[in-house]
């Protein structure tokens, strides 16, 4: 039991630490972003936070820690929510690779299968050794915790949290079938975005090349995956196309009657001299290396070959942002 006389003066600790706290919070979160960043790995957010007092404090007189901030391993806390049931496990391997991992607890292996729940994976982890100077001495050897969820996850422990219903005996039997089908529903979701998600990287896989080829282009719908791999085919020095572009160039292809990859091929072939012409005149007024990225090279090629694809897209704001 904590003693009151002990109580406030770990109470003053945490408010010496919260600056110390603070620093480990945002060096974590830098290094984490870093590492995610360097894998490539797409996800929602990254969240933070210091524990507040009142919380800390009613942890630690729950479970009785003599020493609570040496007890408690989350004061500091971070959550990445990120897209796929399959991105989970790449983000542990960036966990390891970036911190020292103490403990793991996977609240998704361990779940009781009929209930969604509260999932994520939980990791207690502290600055490597390997970091060194001034801006990590203060701050090496204490434990923090990482979590890791899907975004289905992240929405339904958001939502049960306010229900209120901790375990499966908090839930009144009246309520407990419709809880668990919601629950259940989330679940679908996860896994069928998973599913999407691999039917989409298979579907880009197996898009037949060279697209350019009429054999294989007259054949392939106009959609955002064959397109972007069009423009990377046909424009590989230019600099990357931005996918919202390709959205709306997609509109206005639809507006104009192009359907397949092999009617656009076409028509931007029979413009190409007449788009070398123009990009070099502006070349020469910038007195620069000017290049059009792959999107805007596409548009202003069909602005020259066809006068209603012009008129469509003349003048529609952030088409060059």
């Amino acid at each position: 039991m904590i003693e009151q006389q002990d109580l406030k003066k770990w109470e003053e600790e945490y408010r010496q630490r919260l600056p110390t706290y603070e620093c480990l919070m945002e060096e974590a979160e830098h290094t984490l972003r870093a590492g995610i960043d360097g894998a490539g790995i797409k996800i929602h957010n990254i969240s933070k936070r210091i524990k507040e007092l009142d919380s800390l404090k009613k942890k630690a007189l729950g479970k009785e820690y003599a020493r609570p901030l040496n007890d408690v391993n989350d004061i500091v806390g971070l959550r990445v929510v990120c897209l796929f049931l399959s991105d989970l496990p790449k983000l542990e391997e960036v966990i390891q690779d970036c911190f020292a991992i103490t403990e793991k607890d996977n609240k998704i292996l361990n779940k009781e299968y009929h209930s969604f729940g509260y999932l994520s994976c939980h990791y207690i982890v502290t600055i490597k050794d390997g970091f060194s100077g001034t801006r990590y001495d203060s701050i090496k050897g204490i434990k923090f915790e990482i979590q890791t969820r899907t975004v289905a996850m992240d929405a339904w422990a958001a939502a049960s949290h306010h229900l209120e219903y901790k375990t499966k005996q908090d839930i009144p039997n009246d309520l407990k079938k419709d809880f668990y089908a919601l629950s259940g529903l989330f679940y679908v979701a996860d896994t069928h975005f998973e599913l999407l998600h691999k039917r989409q990287l298979e579907y880009r896989d197996n898009i037949p090349v060279p697209l350019s080829d009429s054999s294989v282009g007259d054949s392939l719908e106009i959609n955002m995956d064959t397109l972007a791999s069009f423009l990377n085919e046909k424009y590989l020095d230019r600099p990357e196309a931005s996918k919202p572009v390709i959205s709306r160039i997609i509109g206005y292809l639809s507006e104009c009657g192009y359907n397949s990859i092999g009617q656009l091929s076409s028509a931007l072939s029979s413009g190409e001299e007449a788009f070398a012409k123009l990009e070099e005149r502006v070349r020469e007024r910038s007195s620069s290396n000017f290049r059009y990225s792959r999107d805007i090279a596409l548009i202003e090629t069909l602005r020259i070959v066809d006068e209603n694809f012009n008129n469509i897209s003349q003048g529609t704001p952030g088409i060059y942002d």
